[in-house]
């Protein structure tokens, strides 16, 4: 359930014939038994391009770091870090690697419906048109809400692709302070967490997590979970749901009292 994208090697893109695409996997069904989603980091160097393709599972991308520029239809759109973009499936596109460092970002399939074998085809002239992608920039993301209302913002969010028109995943960015604890709790929605800033630990089932920057975690469906954020600096992630069969109602339902501190050997609050 739990990987760390420094302990997976980089391989050339399955297929080739695409372009320089580097690709590490994550969290997979083979890896971390992660049956909803397909989780990878993606990285062009500077001033390569991936060439137009398709392939028939939705996606969202999270730009970690670098510009891309990003071909759909007749014309493109540019991201940076922060920037989500959401693909449906079977939709095509192309990618430009800009400036003077190597793009990276995040990639989540949805693969509970049509499996983890994603295969990409060529998507010529032809098909450019496909089906229109939605793209949300850092800078027009929805204000910081509370997640937990009693601790204020301590443990906020800001949904980057929401449940009005993404019918396959929902995504978002959360922050929990230092010394906070985010409150062990269930839904219907599988759920992964990929750790963007911060150290802390990350409670799944009986399990728990030592995660740093670059630290992916899965989350089953209806399993309980949570988090402390420990160190200097918020606990920072990237969180995918997976809706495909569980629909969009996120049915937040916590299993312990809710508590502003971290835990303590697993037994309660900091005194």
């Amino acid at each position: 359930m739990h990987v760390h994208s420094d302990e997976q090697p980089w391989r050339a893109q399955a297929g080739g014939g695409f372009g320089p695409l580097r690709w590490k996997d994550l969290l997979t069904l083979e890896s971390a038994r992660s049956k909803e989603f397909l989780l990878g980091l993606a990285e062009l160097d500077p001033g390569a391009r991936l060439a137009r393709h398709r392939h028939e599972q939705a996606r969202v991308d999270y730009m970690l770091s670098g510009r891309a520029r990003i071909g759909i239809g007749g014309g493109h759109i540019d991201l940076g870090p922060g920037d989500c973009i959401y693909y449906p499936g079977a939709a095509p596109r192309e990618a430009l690697a800009l400036g003077d460092e190597p793009a990276r970002w995040l990639t989540t399939y949805a693969c509970e419906m049509l499996g983890h074998r994603v295969q990409w085809q060529p998507a010529g002239a032809e098909s450019a048109a496909g089906a229109a992608p939605a793209c949300l920039h850092v800078a027009d993301m929805e204000p910081w809400a509370p997640i937990e209302p009693a601790k204020g913002l301590r443990v906020r969010y800001r949904r980057v692709m929401d449940r009005a028109r993404h019918v396959e995943l929902i995504a978002g960015v959360a922050a929990i302070d230092p010394g906070t604890h985010y409150t062990r709790h269930w839904h219907d929605q599988a759920e992964l967490y990929y750790i963007l800033a911060g150290r802390g630990r990350v409670f799944v089932g009986d399990e728990v997590f030592d995660v740093r920057p670059g630290s992916a975690v899965y989350i089953p469906s209806r399993t309980v979970h949570g988090a402390d954020s420990l160190g200097q600096e918020p606990l920072s992630l990237l969180y995918v749901y997976g809706c495909e069969t569980a629909g969009h109602s996120i049915n937040w339902t916590p299993v312990e009292e809710i508590y502003a501190d971290v835990r303590v050997s697993g037994k309660g609050p900091v005194a």
